[in-house]
């Protein structure tokens, strides 16, 4: 998941950006297919696989269910919220991976630095 600085603004970390980089980004519409059955598929087309070990652990330890309030009902069946990262989660053989449902603003801001900032500072 490369990005040119210039699309990042001068506010964007490099850590954070490096950060990022050791998600692998995938399309979205490739969960189904590897789980071998419909998934609710997030806003977003693209999903984040948790590559390190490490994350993974302090992932699934913020994992809330999704409430019941206006939020797309069919996503709960089989996704989590991670935190308050704005992130969703779920995991597919054996693998975790970050959903967006949501879309048109930095999601840098938004997901990335909240998730950043839990995994070190844990």
């Amino acid at each position: 998941m490369t990005h040119s600085p210039a699309l990042l603004g001068n506010d964007i970390h490099p850590n954070l950006v490096a950060f990022t980089e050791k998600f692998i980004e995938l399309p979205a519409n490739w969960l189904p297919k590897i789980a071998g059955k419909p998934i609710p598929l997030p806003i977003w087309s693209s999903v984040f696989l948790a590559n390190n070990p490490e994350h993974h652990a302090i992932i699934k330890a913020l994992l809330r269910e999704i409430e019941d309030d206006g939020e797309d009902a069919s996503l709960k069946e089989f996704w989590y919220r991670v935190g308050d990262t704005g992130f969703i989660t779920c995991q597919v053989e054996g693998r975790i991976f970050l959903g967006v449902d949501g879309a048109g603003y930095c999601f840098y801001k938004a997901h990335w630095e909240p998730l950043f900032e839990l995994i070190f500072s844990s």
